[in-house]
């Protein structure tokens, strides 16, 4: 976010930064060692940004206390092994928010991902997940195609639509980051695809995840899910995933 910038430190506005990029080790040491906070404010909002794990509380505290005055919505990044994002339209709103992380801020946290399963709401629904779920079946231009593997007891990635959440970010490969079926983010996003394939009904979840970008930075993406059972051209039998980026009703922190 570009605008008018400052960074608080130990409780105290220290002075402005008119640069929009912040190197890497400016990172390491004004938010991680020192606790600083970053605040930008323009016409387009204002920004808050810090480390969780930083001696950072008397900051958070006046940054929470000054943003009434400043412009709205107010986005909230926060660093605890990836960066987050929120979004409020109201400072009550955001220094709820802000205060709620603060108490939770001494917490480690041990998955790549969690999943929040339920019965979907159709007022917050990304329209793409809405149409597929009321179709009872996959785009594939948004669906990624996952056929189970009997002899290894794998679900993998065969195909992935251009219009998907990972086609639109890392691309179609089957190879990029989010399409590994080996590790922690994998074991739990791909727990429910069996149980899908078995009953043959479609599933609809939401999830936060840690990934990891094309530009390597790491994000916690927040995205709303769906899976169906489906038996691709060569007669093998798996599911099909539509995700769709956007907030979702749970917190990790």
């Amino acid at each position: 976010m570009q605008g008018q910038r400052y960074w608080i430190k130990a409780g105290a506005i220290m002075f402005q930064d008119g640069r929009t990029v912040i190197p890497t080790a400016e990172f390491e040491t004004r938010m991680h060692r020192e606790g600083q906070i970053r605040l930008t404010t323009g016409p387009l909002g204002t920004e808050i940004k810090w480390d969780v794990h930083s001696p950072s509380f008397a900051s958070l505290m006046q940054a929470a206390s000054w943003i009434s005055e400043l412009k709205a919505p107010y986005f909230l990044r926060f660093h605890a092994m990836g960066w987050f994002e929120e979004k409020f339209q109201t400072a009550i709103a955001a220094t709820e928010r802000m205060e709620e992380i603060l108490a939770r801020g001494d917490r480690h946290i041990v998955s790549r991902a969690f999943v929040n399963p339920g019965k979907p709401d159709q007022s917050s629904l990304p329209k793409v997940i809405r149409t597929c779920l009321q179709e009872g079946s996959p785009n594939a231009e948004f669906s990624v195609d996952c056929p189970f593997d009997a002899q290894s007891g794998q679900f993998t990635v065969a195909r992935v639509g251009p219009h998907s959440a990972i086609g639109q970010i890392w691309g179609t490969y089957t190879t990029s980051h989010p399409c590994k079926t080996v590790g922690g983010y994998s074991d739990v996003v791909t727990e429910v695809y069996k149980s899908v394939l078995d009953t043959g009904l479609p599933h609809y979840d939401q999830v936060i995840a840690l990934l990891r970008l094309p530009d390597n930075s790491r994000h916690w993406v927040p995205y709303h899910r769906a899976v169906f059972a489906c038996t691709n051209e060569r007669g093998m039998q798996g599911v099909s995933v539509v995700s769709q980026i956007a907030s979702v009703d749970f917190c990790v922190i």
